[in-house]
């Protein structure tokens, strides 16, 4: 007679089901993307959901920008990636529409898919980006000191985050 215990089976609960009781969902917000699914670890099912928006150079079909947003409690943490060539030593400055720039945030790493930035934002900056339509991501070249600037839509910014909090309860 063996001692071992079977391992239980995953047991998924209702607050562990996206809506409709679906394992996972994509939807659509304006320019952003909201990406719910329910995955399985050994604490069990979670559900993760996350907005994202992805900008391509229309000529040569590269990777402008990726920025993957989760709120969390109130917060949003996430990741941004920008392309190559931009100088660590600066990082980024975040500015929605004309309201103050943030304080600089550095460069976490560099990867095959670009330079990496983790974003951790308050519950002010939040707001500013619910009430606003652009999102200046400003940067400097690294070969020429030259400032550059992305943009980000916030076109549906607002309602993506408020159904991935839904998504998420």
């Amino acid at each position: 007679m063996s001692d071992q215990v079977a391992p239980k089976p995953a047991v998924t609960t209702p607050n562990t089901r996206l809506p409709g009781g679906a394992d996972a969902l994509r939807e659509v917000h304006g320019d952003w993307l909201l990406i719910g699914t329910v995955q399985t670890g050994e604490a069990g099912p979670q559900k993760t959901c996350v907005i994202a928006q992805e900008q391509i150079h229309n000529d040569s079909r590269q990777r402008l920008l990726l920025i993957e947003l989760r709120p969390q409690a109130g917060r949003i943490k996430g990741t941004l990636i920008l392309p190559f060539g931009l100088s660590f030593q600066k990082g980024v400055v975040l500015q929605v529409d004309d309201n103050s720039m943030a304080p600089a945030i550095p460069f976490r790493t560099a990867v095959p898919m670009g330079c990496v930035v983790e974003l951790d934002i308050d519950a002010l900056r939040v707001a500013l980006l619910k009430a606003g339509k652009i999102l200046h991501v400003h940067a400097i070249v690294a070969d020429t000191s030259s400032p550059i600037a992305f943009a980000i839509s916030l076109n549906g910014f607002a309602t993506a985050l408020t159904r991935a909090e839904a998504v998420l309860r």
